[in-house]
């Protein structure tokens, strides 16, 4: 039975195994760090490498052009007749020829450097490696995975280049492949290069299909606002004609000719409401549709589209002209925040009208008709739908007493002529609340006799 004393002897020589076993991996930690350090610095020779390829290439192209067509000058002429005439500058021609010679020479030297660098970073990398008990073969595929990825992202950030074509595709699937390959051959070892090398792959690839994605994915389309979204409304019809003339020439049947014609014109149905409330959100999805809408139109177009996508397309197309529909039906989520405007407006100037003016026993019916819809418990959800020439002239009838309004508040007399058209636009659009929007009328009389109220606390709601 050991003794207490051995039983210390033992824990210290345990004690003293740990503490070597940590300084070793502290050691390798270190060791890895340094290494780590220098392949970095290696990368960046490579880049100061690759920086002075290019630039050498540039000076060599520049003195090349120089050269064609070859430099000349002017001497004087031979014979009797004098005058000059232009030759080839010998001299400068020397000159740039020896430039070119000297920048070839630099880049070759250049690109000498650039392989001399990556080939040392790649074996500081399989010093690295080794340390995590891989083979030189295995070091030498991830190596040349990194430089994969390393030309596929940088062909990805080219704008000619076509990500989709059989050229890009073809690297890629085969990057693709050993990445799998080296996923199920490398260890899954705690080891600091490993975990670099898995790192800088993954980021990669994420590069990569990022600008692919960025490259299929369409622009999205312009939703032209003005007039009322008149342009909208054009692009609409143009891109429904374009899809119907390609259906018909493709011989699809009147099923399909007649639910496209259908989506079209209840769109184009709604061409003249009132859109002032149409949002970002709003016209974020009109432009999600008309995208889809050109994007069928560039397949088309393309011979892109087999039965089975044209059926998709056309059931996405349908889905989206009704969301479409449903909005400007609406007339956008803050219809009713700007509906109210032209009529609270017009509500403030009757009222200012209301206190200075007496008299005027049109005037006096009018208000007390507008005062009977204010105050008829209405609500602007009642106008969704109106149209943008009946808003045009609310906005009109409001100007108009807001004009009168303050011609009384300076002292002034309205123009007979002025009271007259107030009070006509007035009844023409308490005719349409009343006849077209149901708006009620508080005032069962329907306008005889001046309201009492002076227009407190009135309001649609």
């Amino acid at each position: 039975m050991p003794t207490v004393k051995n039983a210390i002897t033992d824990l210290s020589g345990l004690k003293t195994l740990v503490l070597e076993k940590a300084a070793k991996a502290e050691s390798s930690r270190t060791d890895q760090q340094i290494q780590s350090s220098q392949i970095k610095a290696a990368e960046q020779r490579i880049g100061q490498a690759e920086s002075s390829v290019t630039r050498y290439e540039m000076e060599k192209t520049k003195a090349e052009d120089k050269l064609s067509p070859p430099p000349t000058k002017t001497v004087a002429g031979d014979g009797k007749k004098g005058g000059s005439k232009t030759i080839v500058d010998e001299r400068e021609k020397d000159k740039l020829q020896s430039q070119v010679r000297a920048a070839a020479l630099q880049v070759q030297q250049a690109q000498s450097a650039v392989e001399a660098a990556r080939a040392e970073a790649d074996q500081l990398k399989n010093n690295v490696l080794a340390s995590a008990g891989l083979t030189e073969q295995q070091g030498s595929e991830m190596a040349g995975l990194e430089r994969q990825i390393k030309e596929l992202e940088t062909l990805s950030k080219d704008d000619q280049i076509d990500l989709t074509g059989e050229a890009f595709q073809g690297k890629l699937n085969t990057a693709v492949e050993n990445t799998k390959k080296l996923a199920g051959s490398l260890p899954n070892n705690a080891n600091a290069a490993l975990a670099d090398f898995w790192n800088d792959i993954g980021e990669g690839l994420g590069a990569i299909d990022v600008k692919i994605k960025e490259q299929i994915t369409p622009k999205p389309a312009e939703v032209k606002k003005s007039n009322n979204y008149q342009g909208f409304f054009e692009d609409v019809e143009q891109g429904f004609d374009a899809i119907l003339e390609n259906l018909e020439s493709r011989g699809e049947g009147i099923e399909i000719l007649s639910s496209v014609r259908n989506s079209r014109d209840q769109i184009l149905g709604k061409e003249g409401t009132y859109l002032a409330g149409m949002t970002p959100a709003d016209d974020s999805k009109l432009s999600g549709f008309l995208t889809h809408v050109n994007t069928m139109i560039k397949k088309m177009q393309g011979g892109e589209l087999t039965d089975a996508q044209l059926e998709t397309d056309l059931a996405k197309l349908n889905v989206l002209s009704g969301e479409t529909n449903t909005i400007l039906g609406t007339g956008g989520r803050a219809f009713e925040d700007t509906i109210k405007i032209p009529f609270d407006t017009a509500a403030i100037n009757l009222d200012g009208i209301n206190s200075r003016l007496t008299g005027n026993a049109a005037f006096d019916s009018l208000y007390s008709r507008f005062e009977g819809i204010y105050t008829g418990g209405n609500s602007f959800d009642q106008l969704v739908g109106i149209t943008k020439p009946e808003v045009d002239a609310a906005y009109d009838f409001a100007t108009l007493a807001g004009k009168i309004s303050e011609q009384l508040r300076k002292g002034e007399t309205p123009s007979a002529e002025d009271l007259q058209a107030l009070t006509t636009k007035g009844n023409a659009l308490a005719d349409n609340l009343e006849n077209k929007y149901n708006f009620s009328n508080a005032n069962s009389n329907n306008g005889s006799g001046r309201g009492s109220g002076g227009g407190n606390g009135r309001g649609v709601r």
